[in-house]
């Protein structure tokens, strides 16, 4: 895949490090949304590759194989995880060529933002899978609860230098 330098929103001289590239911004209207005045519609919150599970234990059965997880390991201490326990996963992850940014999915309100820190592994799934560390819980991530009137509370994790710049993303719901 290549990169559509159309949509960026500055020309390549304006990039200083390779970094600035990596998350750069998008012209206006680049990723235009659909069914924004929807409540009931879920929008994709990045350029990724996706996966949906209807729960989080088919996630652990199909993607996450080996791996000891827990949505309280997920989204740390901070964050009350017993409302996702049963809730659908959805996987979004980055590749180099992708537009770094996340955008939450879901119209609401947020009621609780946390970062958690850590290091910043990669979370391809030879890693996700790797018995070495759990890229999930022991990397850098931000955590945003929503209230939404269709969805319920709303999960949205990534994992980020800030919340907007980020290479992986799930949404529990």
């Amino acid at each position: 895949d290549q990169i559509n330098l159309a949509d960026v929103k500055y020309p390549l001289e304006h990039f200083k490090t390779f970094n600035e590239f990596f998350i750069r911004e998008l012209k206006p209207g680049a990723r235009p949304i659909d069914c924004m005045e929807r409540e009931e519609v879920a929008v994709c919150a990045a350029d990724s590759r996706l996966m949906a599970f209807k729960s989080v234990e088919d996630s652990l059965r199909f993607w996450i194989k080996g791996q000891k997880f827990s949505i309280q390991g997920l989204l740390g201490n901070d964050i009350c995880s017993n409302s996702f326990l049963n809730g659908t996963m959805v996987i979004f992850r980055l590749a180099p060529q992708d537009y770094h940014r996340f955008h939450l999915p879901v119209s609401g309100i947020i009621e609780q933002f946390v970062d958690i820190p850590g290091c910043l592994y990669t979370v391809n799934p030879i890693a996700v899978n790797s018995k070495y560390c759990n890229v999930f819980t022991e990397n850098k991530r931000v955590v945003s609860i929503i209230s939404t009137a269709h969805f319920g509370k709303v999960c949205h994790y990534s994992r980020s230098h800030s919340h907007s710049h980020s290479r992986f993303g799930l949404l529990l719901c």
